[in-house]
């Protein structure tokens, strides 16, 4: 069982890193069709406005309650959290800060791709990028097991740093270059049939958890996380071309669409109320999970809201020889195929970029 709930844990954590990925590529790609270039100033303005103010409110109550003895953490813990050095530090431990090793991936992610992918487009094209993207995916195994093999005191964290799962940020990444190309069509087609969208749920939910159970790190440092991103892939890509169909309705619901909008106050607070220790009802089913929605819609309302507002002053707006341009290509591009824009509204909308 402990096996199975970690493979669950790192299953979901995959899924949320394909999904970033792919949105932050492609709102990047569309701000570079848009205005002719990529603001890297504007970017980690937005980004910094999105995920510093809601988590550092977080790691203040933690303070807080770790003061008041109600939780076990440490100055060295808390630095390690604030500074985004989590999965590298050999200060973390713990249960309570333990998730925000997945939040430091995703910022040295943040620090890293933006830079290469405006380079690229700037140097060279689209297609340079899905080159060091696809090089990243078939590097990342040699990665982990060489990051095992060669660095004994990393073992513990081989699943849980930058350039171990970097695969599975870029196989989202790849698919974003890839979305709107329509020499990919073909593949899209053949990917994106029953066959293979059944296939991949059945091998996520059914064939991994049990070779992850079976085999454990022999299994998923070397291909397990590698096909997990691939199966996760096609079948993200299946959805955001599926809006229009009875799973994408239900996916599009006002509720799963609210879910999507605390994701990321739910990823910060489900944490606490989830320890194991926790022996009071609090820590129990189904308290524990009023207290988790209760905690996300409090710090969505009080702080990602009015804070989202001040983001927005960010959102950066072409010129008027941009919007000329742009209003070309997006004339071309409308011509050649049906409305890409509705396709992935759905997921656009449910999870905040």
């Amino acid at each position: 069982m402990p096996a199975l709930l970690a493979w669950m844990g790192n299953l979901g954590v995959s899924t949320f890193f394909v999904i970033s990925g792919f949105l932050i590529t492609l709102l990047l790609l569309k701000e570079e069709r848009r205005c002719g270039d990529i603001s890297l100033k504007h970017f980690y303005i937005r980004r910094a406005c999105r995920i510093l103010p809601a988590y550092f409110a977080f790691l203040l109550a933690m303070l807080i309650v770790w003061r008041l003895h109600f939780v076990d953490l440490g100055w060295g813990k808390l630095l390690a959290a604030a500074t985004f050095t989590w999965n590298y530090s050999p200060l973390a431990s713990g249960w309570t800060l333990a998730h925000c090793w997945s939040l430091a991936v995703e910022e040295q992610f943040y620090l890293l791709w933006p830079v290469g992918l405006s380079g690229l487009l700037l140097l060279m094209d689209k297609r340079y990028a899905r080159r060091i993207a696809i090089a990243l995916i078939l590097l990342a195994p040699l990665l982990r097991v060489g990051t095992y093999l060669l660095i004994p005191e990393w073992r513990g964290r081989t699943g849980i740093m930058l350039h171990t799962r970097i695969d599975v940020l870029m196989f989202g990444c790849f698919l974003a270059l890839i979305y709107e190309d329509s020499r990919f069509r073909e593949i899209r087609n053949k990917l994106l049939i029953p066959k293979v969208t059944v296939s991949s749920l059945i091998f996520l939910f059914a064939i991994s958890p049990i070779l992850h159970v079976e085999f454990k790190g022999v299994y998923t440092l070397t291909l397990g996380f590698s096909l997990e991103g691939l199966a996760i892939t096609i079948l993200l890509w299946w959805c955001v071309r599926s809006v229009k169909t009875k799973i994408g309705r239900i996916l599009n619901s006002p509720v799963f669409v609210h879910i999507g909008i605390l994701s990321y106050s739910l990823y910060l607070w489900q944490q606490p109320f989830s320890n194991p220790d926790i022996t009071s009802a609090f820590g129990f089913f189904p308290f524990n999970l009023i207290l988790i929605f209760v905690s996300a819609e409090a710090s969505y309302r009080i702080i990602e809201v009015p804070i989202l507002r001040v983001r927005q002053r960010f959102d950066r707006k072409p010129s008027k020889q941009d919007a000329s341009s742009s209003a070309i290509g997006d004339s071309t591009a409308k011509s050649s195929g049906s409305s890409r824009e509705s396709e992935r509204d759905g997921i656009m909308n449910s999870v905040p970029p």
